[in-house]
Order: C-alpha cells, then sequence, then structure tokens
C-alpha cells in the first residue's frame, strides 16, 4: 500500500476513514444482492447461485494445505464436494468453479480490445479489468461470475482503467489508476469490500476453461480472476490458483429428507395375556385380568398393571414371556402402548 507517512496524522486518520466508509457502502449494495442462509452459504440473487461463504473452504476444511491447485485438481474438488448444511440438516452436492462466459454474450474477445480498442481497462473484452462493472461497456454482465461478484455486487474497483475510459489498451502511466492501491502510480488507501465472505484472499482464484478451437493461447486452457487487482485472464491448467466452489440455485430450494413422526399412542393401549403349556391362571390387580387361556382389557396410557402367575395343583410356572421376562411369578408393567403377555407352565 502507498506510503502516508509524510501526511499528517490527522490526515492519515481521515484517507482511512474514508476508505473504510467507502466498503462499507458497497457491503450495503451487496447485502441486498447476496443473502445470508445461514450454514456458511450465501444466495446471490443477482447470478441465481450460492457461494461458499469461506472462499478458502479448501484450506479451512483441511482437504488441502494451502488451498492453491492446479485446474484439473480444483475442478476434480468441487464436482466431488459434500458439503453439510447445518441449518438444513443436509448434506449439498453439485458444487463448481465459476463459470466464465463471453462479457458480450456472443462470443469471448481474446485481445483485450473491446468495441472502442480499449477493452483492456475499461471492460469491453474478456481479459481485463472492469468486466461487468457498472458504467463499463457491459455493465451488469453475468458471463464471468468471478467479474460479476467483484465489480458488480461487491463494488470492488480495478487495478488500472475505468468504466468507459477510452484511450490505451494496456496498462501503463497514461490510463487511470483509480484503484489507488499506492503499488501502481500512487493514490489514497482503497480497502477492498468482501461483503459476507470470509477468507477471500487477494489472489487468483479458477474460473473457467477455455473453449476449443480458439483463435488465441494456445499453450493456456482455463480463465484466472485476480481478486487483488481485479483481472481477468487465460492462464495454465497446470498454474496453482484459490478454488471457490459455487452451486446452482437456492439452499431453501432443497428437499429436506421427511422426518418420520413418533409413533402414535393410543388412548386407551390394550393389554393381551394368555398362558402356554400347562394349565393356570393370571389375575390383575386392576384392569380385571382373570383368565386361563387368553383375555384382554384396555386400560388408560400410563396405567401400572400388576400381573400374578398361578399354576393348577401339579403344574409348574415356568417363565414370562412377551411384555414381561423373567421366572418370578409376578410382574409389574406400565401401559404406554397396547402389549401382549404369555405366562408359560409346566405340565
Amino acid at each position: 500500500m502507498m506510503m502516508i507517512n509524510h501526511l499528517s496524522s490527522r490526515s492519515r486518520r481521515l484517507f482511512i476513514r474514508c476508505a473504510a466508509m467507502a466498503a462499507m457502502f458497497a457491503f450495503g449494495s451487496a447485502s441486498a444482492q447476496l443473502l445470508n442462509r445461514g450454514g456458511g452459504l450465501i444466495y446471490d440473487t443477482q447470478l441465481k447461485v450460492t457461494w461458499l461463504q469461506d472462499a478458502n473452504y479448501a484450506r479451512t476444511s483441511g482437504a488441502h494445505p494451502t488451498g492453491r491447485m492446479t485446474f484439473k485438481q480444483a475442478r476434480a474438488w468441487a464436482a466431488s464436494l459434500a458439503y453439510f448444511d447445518t441449518v438444513r440438516g443436509v448434506t449439498l452436492t453439485g458444487w463448481r468453479l465459476p463459470k466464465t462466459r463471453p462479457v458480450n454474450g456472443v462470443s469471448f474477445d481474446w485481445f483485450g480490445l473491446g468495441p472502442d480498442g480499449s477493452g483492456m481497462v475499461n471492460g469491453g473484452s474478456d481479459v481485463g479489468y472492469w468486466i461487468s462493472a457498472p458504467g463499463s461497456v457491459f455493465a451488469g454482465s453475468k458471463g464471468s461470475e468471478l467479474a460479476h461478484l467483484h465489480y458488480s455486487t461487491l463494488r470492488n474497483r480495478g487495478y488500472c482503467g475505468q468504466p468507459g475510459f477510452v484511450g490505451t489498451a494496456s496498462c501503463d502511466t497514461t490510463s487511470p489508476n483509480p484503484l489507488n492501491m499506492g503499488f501502481g502510480w500512487g493514490g489514497t488507501p482503497y480497502v477492498f469490500n468482501n461483503g459476507p465472505f470470509t477468507n477471500l484472499v487477494s489472489g487468483l482464484y479458477w474460473g473457467g476453461d477455455l473453449p476449443s478451437p480458439r483463435t488465441a493461447y494456445p499453450d493456456r486452457g482455463a480463465f484466472g480472476f485476480n481478486f487483488g487487482i481485479g483481472l481477468q485472464h487465460a492462464y495454465d491448467t497446470k498454474t496453482t490458483m484459490y478454488v471457490w466452489a459455487v452451486r446452482d440455485g437456492d439452499v431453501t430450494a432443497v428437499t429436506l429428507p421427511p422426518s418420520t413422526p413418533p409413533p402414535a399412542v393410543p388412548a386407551n393401549p390394550t393389554l393381551s395375556v394368555k398362558t402356554a403349556g400347562g394349565k393356570g391362571l393370571v389375575t390383575s390387580d386392576t384392569g380385571g385380568i382373570d383368565c386361563g387361556k387368553s383375555c384382554s382389557t384396555s386400560l388408560p396410557a400410563g396405567t401400572v398393571v400388576r400381573l400374578t402367575a398361578t399354576p393348577e395343583p401339579g403344574v409348574v410356572f415356568v417363565n414370562w414371556s412377551g411384555a414381561c421376562v423373567g421366572t418370578v411369578p409376578v410382574c409389574t408393567l406400565a401401559l404406554g402402548a397396547s402389549k401382549s403377555v404369555t405366562a408359560n407352565f409346566n405340565k
């Protein structure tokens, strides 16, 4: 950043305060287009896609030590990503790299010329600055999802040139430098607006692959977008860049897995009792159970019933089965639902 030590302390504070206010204003306009859905997911109402809130999730999730990958690695990582949405309780798949399509909506301009020959520095071509920015040649273009996010939504600036600028197509001292980062040709400090995103790196992020056949860059295979300077260009696919996964649609439209309702508890569950083997009798202290072969009764849910098994002379009680267990001829149970009990006797 530009050295401002020659300024008074009051002036330095004023510069920084103005830069911070500019970033806050930009975020206010972006917040209407970027909706925080919770669970680390941001819905972009303009592009109709969902961004990961963590712009370097590949690193923070532990999938990659730095988050910088080749184009092949980046595309494979995004395609295989299974992200658990903690708010809706579902695992989201179908992730991809941000798309890069012609800014003019028809065909790619590889040479940075644009309609007036100044495309590289006024948003008029697919390689350059200010792509889709307000006031640019193709303002609001959704061809490049990364450029649209940087310029149209977050309202960040480019390293050189400006929307509507007409002049040299190169980024040199004759081109305006409204970015004012201090590494160009001087200017006041500038604070980038990251909006609701975290870990958004001021560096290169992979975009879409280059179409084939094409009239330029035969040794390169994919687009990259530099969030540090607002530049989109073509790169060798073996270059390592950061990866930002994006997903079509809004997560609020995801069909949630059906919940299984708890089983209904009858108001008056049934207690069914029978005997097996030798002859005997089962009685209860409530509900009127008094049977030798089988019987049943309905009682209010929660009723505690004590059953007693009594064998006939010469017969031995063996055990209970069903809702009662054990070899003691007395069983106590609570009716939370309908239950069946068998008293087993030995001839």
